[in-house]
């Protein structure tokens, strides 16, 4: 059975002539790496796109004075935080009618503590007695940041989506869960909402949240 290598040359040989194997495979391995990465970075920069859109859509018809912002990469995800006039709860262990009060707790818990905890293990890791220690703690930290920055993405997906779903939120939570583990459930969510009014009203994101929130 012919090899790769002899496969290629045969094929290519009136462009390339005869390059050896190893050369090919090198060559063929340049390529998949290209490919994968090239591919990574259309869906990355759609997913930018198409979720910028629907956001500055949504943030546009709710009132919000600046819906352009949602342009700016991961400015949209502190609009999807703050659209929503109404509580912000992490749990019922933190509330906040602040919104962005909730924003930047998701940003300490999804990417700030991931890059201060190795900071701070990274010394007793490297002492004898007390390496294995820190290493398991670290671990165990790791783990609870990782399902608090899930949940935490969950609840502002929620309460977003429930603001331009209000005749189904139960839908509306069942979507926010999914999209945490199926990331185009929240494209295509984004997308269908972005067309509908807000709950509290068009252009409404500045009326006092005491008229907007059941309390």
């Amino acid at each position: 059975m012919d090899s790769i290598g002899v496969i290629l040359n045969y094929i290519f040989y009136d462009l390339f002539g005869h390059i050896d194997e190893g050369t090919w495979m090198l060559i063929l391995y340049a390529f998949i790496i290209f490919s994968e990465v090239t591919v990574s970075a259309v869906i990355i920069f759609t997913d930018y796109i198409i979720t910028s859109f629907a956001v500055y859509t949504m943030a546009y018809k709710a009132g919000y004075d600046k819906p352009l912002i949602a342009f700016i990469p991961f400015v949209s995800v502190y609009l999807m935080h703050i659209i929503p006039v109404k509580e912000y709860s992490y749990l019922g262990m933190y509330k906040s009618y602040q919104r962005s009060k909730g924003f930047w707790l998701y940003v300490v818990v999804a990417y700030i503590i991931p890059i201060v905890l190795p900071m701070i293990f990274m010394p007793f890791a490297m002492l004898p007695l007390v390496s294995f220690i820190a290493v398991i703690v670290l671990d165990v930290i790791n783990i609870v940041v990782v399902i608090a920055k899930f949940i935490g993405k969950g609840i502002y997906r929620i309460d977003l989506y429930e603001v331009y779903m209000k005749e189904n939120k139960g839908l509306a939570m069942a979507l926010g869960i999914i999209s945490i583990f199926v990331p185009p459930v929240n494209l295509v969510t984004l997308l269908v909402i972005c067309r509908r009014e807000p709950e509290f009203g068009y252009g409404n994101f500045y009326k006092p949240i005491s008229t907007q929130v059941e309390e």
